[in-house]
């Protein structure tokens, strides 16, 4: 055999029979389909994959749920937190285990911070095993998408037996709080199959064979040397909180929060208009702190019609906000 045949037959080897590892995140809504879509590739797609591990989030937390206390808010709050804990411990246990060729986790991560945590934990590993051992390890990250329109969500999730039913408030929440996963962003980000999960399902089976078969994964970096990094991030955190735009959106959470403190109602619609303004804030540099007040206010009563709002109440709070951020802005930018 030849040198370049050997090559070409290398080449022609799955994603999951030359990388030790591929780690796939599955991100949306409850409700989107993320669950069916990964229990169904395991059941019918799984030839080429010598061993896979579905690590879902809500069975973990229903393993720390105690009987009977589902009604405590304070109890579920609890177990939530611990269940994502566990899911990480349980990533960690998986990466060891060399039989493990692909795992999916199963879970919202609808915030970016939730998907660069999961990132980094890989990032660990792949340090952690090239520093004691000669063998090079090898993961390849990804996330699949599940963007589906949330009325199908919500229809979905009514036709759940009641323990898995997840409020209404809390999906309308996370659709509000939605962080989507971008190839424009960050590194780690840029391998994403996205599917809408109103469509065919039999089409996504075939789309995520090919997801996974095409190698286009985002290959695991290690971990820079730890002084380097806490330098790096150090200079990149005081270049951020200095930025005119990081001021601006500060302040623009603070609305948020006032408007949440006084009309709790209302704090749906503060959100919209935070970010709707940040997208304006692109086409219009110029604009101060009192034109961002004034667009806030002007659009918050576009977007809320109820007439138990105190306007008079909610300008006066904005504006003592306005003054503190001002005087901020003006000591760490010159901003006037």
């Amino acid at each position: 055999m030849t040198k370049q045949s050997t090559s070409d037959d290398t080449q022609k080897k799955s994603a999951a029979e030359i990388c030790e590892k591929i780690v796939i995140l599955l991100c949306g809504l409850p409700g989107a389909g993320k669950s069916t879509l990964a229990k169904q590739f395991i059941d019918e797609h799984c030839a080429p994959f010598s061993s896979i591990a579905l690590i879902e989030y809500d069975d973990l937390q229903d393993s720390l749920i105690i009987k009977g206390e589902e009604s405590d808010e304070q109890h579920m709050l609890q177990a939530w937190k611990a269940s994502r804990t566990l899911a990480l411990q349980t990533l960690c246990e998986r990466l060891k285990d060399s039989t493990t060729k692909l795992l999916f986790l199963d879970d919202n991560f609808y915030l970016q911070s939730m998907r660069k945590q999961t990132y980094q934990l890989c990032q660990n590993y792949v340090t952690a095993s090239n520093n004691n051992n000669n063998q090079q390890r090898v993961i390849h990250f990804g996330l699949i998408w599940m963007d589906t329109p949330v009325d199908v969500c919500l229809e979905r999730n009514q036709q759940r037996p009641h323990p898995r039913r997840v409020p209404e408030t809390v999906i309308y929440n996370m659709q509000h709080k939605w962080e989507a996963p971008s190839e424009k962003g960050f590194a780690w980000e840029k391998s994403i199959l996205r599917l809408d999960g109103s469509d065919s399902r039999s089409t996504h089976l075939q789309l995520l064979q090919h997801y996974l078969m095409s190698q286009q994964f985002v290959w695991v970096l290690p971990r820079e040397d730890p002084a380097l990094e806490e330098a790096r991030v150090a200079v990149a955190r005081q270049e951020t909180q200095a930025s005119r735009a990081h001021q601006l959106d500060q302040y623009l959470r603070c609305c948020v929060q006032i408007v949440a403190q006084h009309q709790k109602q209302c704090a749906g619609p503060a959100n919209q208009c935070r970010k709707r303004l940040l997208a304006e804030l692109k086409q219009n540099p110029d604009w101060t702190l009192l034109d961002l007040e004034q667009a806030f206010v002007a659009q918050m009563k576009q977007l809320t019609v109820s007439s138990s709002v105190d306007w008079d109440a909610l300008q006066s709070n904005l504006a003592k906000t306005l003054w503190a951020k001002h005087i901020e802005l003006n000591r760490h930018n010159n901003l006037k």
